[in-house]
């Protein structure tokens, strides 16, 4: 293994090329062996790669320096050849079909600028280069397609602003079509004009930059990025429903804010330490790796009773400890087969869509009537592409509708997003049960959503008479999850 510090560029007043040369020098002295400056949004400006290399160089003339940078707002090309100029190593680069867009330059057009610019290069290999290509796109042909946004293709400038990196684009427009559908079910439901995913985007866009200094300019990068990017989302989601900015912070990214993930380089805003002290939740001020002790013996043990190798370097045992729920789906194979089962339903045909128009007499109904565990509901159906014409023959029950938090002695908690239901977020944690009293503001449960945990609180007072989903189910925005007496 080699020990390399990496530079996640991020631009604001605080983020300077002499923070980053300093940031090195810590690097070298702690023991690093090469400094990576990693630019995962593609946003570090070209002359100020080239001072920061060339800062770094002047000081550890030996040390290997590489240049890690996505293409996604059109720097990374200019960038390269400022950062080999000033004495780099290593450039990263793509191939076709996943060069450019959200991904790194492409390896031809950075290898013929550069010798241009005289460098001493070998030649590319072409016909190697056309048998990865045409591997890749079958890969993408036959499954990777399907998760790769259309936009991921694309170079985007308004990116230059939020600097929300590359490597999370993919995710970013997974999280925003489906919170898209959401919230403009939301809005029909409420009578509010839909919004497109452009609108929905520049809104996130804006939003992270707001939040950005306030959240003390966490470095742009996995997982603060991720951070940053979800509660910008939901900030929007919750601002556009009507509701307080800051209400729907998840759980991660507290443990960031309150400092168990590391000091940040800038304050955090004061709304936000009111919000902490107002939850009472503290502020942490000691070495982040006291929270975490050495559990790699304990990993060690469980590995070695399952009969799994621990592997080159103890790479299994990192990949095991670092991610047990994760290692534990892919040894048993239930990730395989969560996987295979998501693709078959991305590969099966759409169902064609039925127009309708107002001559027609439709017979589709608009309610129909479930009873769960003795208690009846009536379920509204919408078909957002067509007329619908109520069906008479559906008899709505009088004891109580499905998508109402206050019926009668009952009330309600609803998931505000959509995702995977917990009672804990921990292993050892003790989750509610029935029978527990209840208080508004009390954290219920935990909805896991975008690669984080959401504390779901609530609104009201009472004694949990029913949980009404299993742990680990996907649950839908506004669907219920506890019942409260």
């Amino acid at each position: 293994m080699i020990a390399q510090g990496a530079l996640s560029m991020t631009v604001s007043p605080l983020h300077t090329v002499e923070y980053f040369i300093d940031l090195a020098e810590q690097f070298i002295a702690l023991g690093a062996e090469e400094i990576c400056l990693k630019d995962m949004a593609g946003i570090a400006r070209p002359v100020s790669v080239g001072k920061i290399i060339k800062g770094i160089r002047e000081r550890h003339p030996d040390i290997i320096i590489q240049y890690h940078a996505h293409s996604t707002p059109g720097f990374s090309v200019a960038s390269a050849l400022e950062a080999a100029r000033n004495g780099v190593d290593i450039i990263d680069v793509g191939m076709e079909p996943l060069s450019w867009g959200t991904g790194h330059a492409d390896l031809l057009t950075i290898h013929a600028m550069l010798k241009d610019a005289g460098f001493s290069l070998p030649d590319v290999n072409m016909k190697a280069y056309m048998q990865v290509r045409t591997l890749t796109q079958e890969f993408i042909d036959d499954f990777l397609g399907y998760y790769i946004a259309p936009k991921n293709r694309e170079m985007n400038s308004l990116l230059i602003g939020p600097g929300l990196p590359g490597g999370m684009m993919g995710s970013l427009m997974s999280d925003l079509e489906q919170n898209l559908a959401s919230l403009n079910t939301w809005f029909d439901k409420n009578g509010k004009p839909k919004i497109s995913q452009d609108d929905l985007l520049v809104k996130l866009f804006d939003e992270v930059e707001y939040v950005i200094p306030r959240l003390g300019y966490p470095p742009l990068v996995t997982p603060f990025s991720q951070y940053v990017k979800n509660v910008a989302l939901m900030n929007v989601i919750q601002m556009e429903k009507g509701k307080e900015r800051w209400s729907m912070l998840d759980e991660n990214t507290w443990n960031m804010i309150l400092g168990q993930q590391g000091q940040l380089l800038g304050p955090i805003d004061d709304e936000i330490v009111a919000l902490a002290k107002q939850q009472n939740r503290e502020f942490f001020t000691g070495n982040p790796q006291e929270l975490y002790p050495d559990q790699l013996d304990i990993y060690r043990d469980k590995m070695k009773e399952k009969g799994w190798e621990t592997g080159l370097d103890d790479e299994e045992l990192l990949e095991y400890a670092m991610h047990p729920t994760q290692y534990e789906a892919f040894k048993s194979g239930d990730a395989k087969a969560k996987f295979e089962e998501d693709l078959a339903k991305k590969r099966a045909p759409k169902s064609p869509v039925v127009q309708v128009n107002e001559t027609t007499t439709n017979t589709l109904p608009n309610i129909i009537n479930v009873e769960i565990k003795g208690e009846k509901y009536a379920v509204k159906i919408s078909y957002p592409d067509a007329k619908t014409a109520i069906n008479n023959n559906a008899e709505t029950p009088k004891e109580s509708v499905a998508n109402v938090i206050d019926s009668g002695d009952a009330k309600y908690i609803t998931s505000p997003l959509e995702g995977k239901f917990f009672l804990t977020k921990n292993a050892g944690e003790i989750g509610i049960k029935v029978g527990d009293t209840v208080k508004k503001g009390d954290t219920v449960a935990y909805i896991e959503a975008m690669k984080v945990i959401n504390a779901i609180t609530s609104e009201v007072d009472g004694t949990v008479s029913e949980i009404l989903v299993t742990k680990g189910a996907d649950v839908e925005e506004d669907q219920n999850i506890l019942k409260l007496i």
